[in-house]
């Protein structure tokens, strides 16, 4: 019978599923007739582990025979219904036609600047240093936020996905295997939170006695960590769209979202990296978990209002300042967590 947990447990289907996930039932004819002089078929059931073995048998024929990576292998293999007679021919045929076909591109059709520290994304325009930029081979730059949310509602739209191209309109680049395990964040998120459940916590229940209810801190930091990824991934584009004439809005925007963003890597911080400590089978219970319960617990409520505030901001179309900068309503701003008060209050409500 299913747990509690279980029944509550988010399902992901991962671009992997797509790939492996599958009951295949492998055809044969054997030209055997039945009573009615009908020809007859016979089919073997393969089991999960059969299927990813012909996979990886396949890749690596493709990829020996025609020279390349065993990501571009699998991208044919994928375009052509796994069959790798009929990638042979098709490429033996007419290689250029089938590399524009399925997005293969010998070398980049945009180049960006090989000096450049900055390049802006492609999608949300913003500048970002390069080492937060991505490209497929076409060589047309994307952040890595619109990279991930690009990806992660290809995903969720079906195996569609498996053919993914570069989100530049017109381009037909292919999105890789590679790229889209590095840049999927929003789903490794949910993976993470995911085992975070499954595992983490029977660990910590165990080393450190305490029940799952008292845990319940560690998977409410997880899921508003993926909320505020999502928002945060939206107000990229909030920000592009601002009139360029609107400088006061512009500021209170990059200032609110800069600082849920702050708090946000703060709390993220603290839930996969702090925890680690506590995770070994020889960790007794100790009072520095108890510190550490209260300070991802204080992170998740901070970080929460941070977002609620940077929403509720652009909900009200960044009021609070008019065009010339001035402040438009008498409400006030804590200066350690930046929580907004309103005018009677004599101290923070946060802090408080």
């Amino acid at each position: 019978m299913d747990s509690e947990d279980d029944k509550h447990a988010i399902n992901i289907e991962t671009l992997e599923d797509y790939f492996y996930k599958v009951v295949v039932m492998m055809g044969k004819y054997i030209g055997a007739a039945d009573e009615y002089g009908r020809t007859k078929q016979s089919y073997t059931i393969m089991k999960e582990s059969d299927v990813r073995q012909w996979q990886k048998d396949d890749i690596s024929r493709v990829a020996t025979v025609l020279s390349m990576s065993h990501v571009a292998a699998s991208i044919l293999l994928c375009h052509y219904n796994w069959s790798v007679n009929w990638v042979m021919d098709a490429w033996f045929a007419d290689e250029c036609k089938v590399r524009r076909s399925v997005g293969l591109l010998e070398k980049p059709v945009y180049e960006n600047p090989t000096d450049a520290k900055e390049l802006t994304c492609g999608i949300c325009y913003e500048a970002y240093p390069v080492s937060k930029i991505e490209t497929a081979s076409c060589g047309h730059p994307f952040c890595f936020s619109c990279w991930g949310g690009y990806i992660g509602t290809s995903i969720n739209d079906g195996p569609g996905c498996l053919m993914l191209r570069c989100p530049e309109p017109a381009c037909g680049a292919a999105v890789d295997q590679d790229m889209i395990n590095l840049l999927a964040s929003g789903k490794k998120l949910l993976l993470i939170y995911n085992r975070c459940k499954s595992v983490h916590m029977k660990k910590l229940s165990n080393s450190q006695q305490q029940s799952k209810l008292k845990l319940k801190f560690i998977t409410d930091a997880w899921l508003q960590i993926v909320e505020c990824r999502r928002i945060l991934k939206w107000t990229y584009v909030y920000g592009y769209y601002l009139p360029d004439n609107e400088h006061a809005k512009k500021q209170l925007f990059e200032y609110l979202q800069g600082e849920a963003e702050s708090c946000l890597e703060r709390l993220h911080h603290c839930a996969e990296k702090e925890i680690q400590v506590f995770l070994s089978d020889d960790v007794a219970p100790s009072k520095e978990f108890i510190d550490f319960r209260m300070k991802l617990a204080d992170l998740t409520s901070v970080t929460r209002n941070y977002f609620k505030n940077l929403v509720r901001a652009l909900e009200n179309g960044l009021s609070d300042v008019d065009s010339n900068g001035v402040i438009t309503d008498d409400d006030w701003f804590c200066e350690q967590y930046t929580f907004e008060n309103v005018i009677s209050c004599t101290g923070c409500r946060m802090c408080n």
